[in-house]
């Protein structure tokens, strides 16, 4: 398994620590779908399209320790015909600088 990945400009890493000099900017969380949109239509790349978009807003290059997953917004959303299922996503903008530690 490969610990990096890139998405649109973006390294995206699930690892806590990383060998490599960098500074730490702020933790971010996005959710995308549920209410009247659908979540279970999106995919694992558009949620990393917005978390990337976050991270190069906030004037990092990568994302550590990053976390994802899918979770349901409750029963009343099922019973009211409606998407319950939100993309989840979170990590450390980081800016990765070039030399190694």
């Amino acid at each position: 398994m490969n610990a990096f990945t890139k998405h649109n400009g973006v390294v995206f890493t699930e690892l806590l620590e990383i060998n490599f000099k960098y500074t730490l900017i702020r933790t971010i969380s996005v959710e995308i779908g549920g209410g009247l949109t659908q979540a279970q239509l999106k995919t694992l790349a558009d949620l990393k399209d917005e978390l990337a978009r976050s991270v190069l807003h906030f004037g990092g290059n990568a994302l550590k320790s990053f976390k994802y997953g899918q979770r349901s917004v409750g029963f009343l959303g099922s019973i009211l015909n409606i998407d319950d299922v939100k993309w989840y996503g979170s990590g450390d903008v980081i800016i990765i600088h070039q030399d190694k530690k």
